[in-house]
């Protein structure tokens, strides 16, 4: 028997509705603490920063489990000031072992899209939830995933 909180994870935009009502953290070990205190006067000193305005090469940083996510958006924040095009890609997850109904996955993705939605002016963000599975890479990237994968098991 499918658990509730299974089946209302599958009703569209109620998760993310539930989120924008609630203006919390979700109740779960997923937390983006760190970020959230990252204060304006911190943002501050680094938009004093001199930056560096080539922008010609792309990073993508890829962060699953919430303390990656915070860490992955602080690296993002330096490396746009030393002038990378920078996109912060994550998957809302706070345990790798653990398994999680749809309805708190989906409140989870959508207050990650909100609390990074503050440095939007530092890089762009992209959660793979939101990424349908029809979609395929760009050619030559299949290849380079699947040798960051055998990498990232070693880990």
């Amino acid at each position: 028997m499918p658990h509730i909180k299974d089946l209302l994870g599958r009703m569209p935009y109620l998760p993310e509705l539930y989120d924008r009502l609630q203006k919390q953290p979700p109740r779960t070990r997923f937390n983006l603490f760190q970020l959230e205190k990252f204060s304006e006067e911190q943002l501050g000193i680094i938009k004093t920063l001199p930056a560096q305005t080539s922008r010609q090469r792309h990073i993508l940083i890829f962060a699953t489990l919430h303390y990656w996510i915070e860490q992955a958006a602080v690296i993002g924040i330096v490396l746009n000031k030393l002038g990378y095009r920078v996109t912060v890609c994550y998957l809302p997850y706070s345990s790798w072992d653990k398994e999680i109904n749809l309805f708190d996955l989906k409140r989870q993705n959508s207050y990650a899209r909100r609390v990074l939605s503050n440095f939007k002016d530092y890089f762009e963000t992209v959660s793979l939830l939101d990424i349908s599975s029809t979609q395929t890479l760009p050619n030559g990237f299949e290849s380079k995933v699947a040798l960051a994968s055998a990498y990232d098991t070693m880990y």
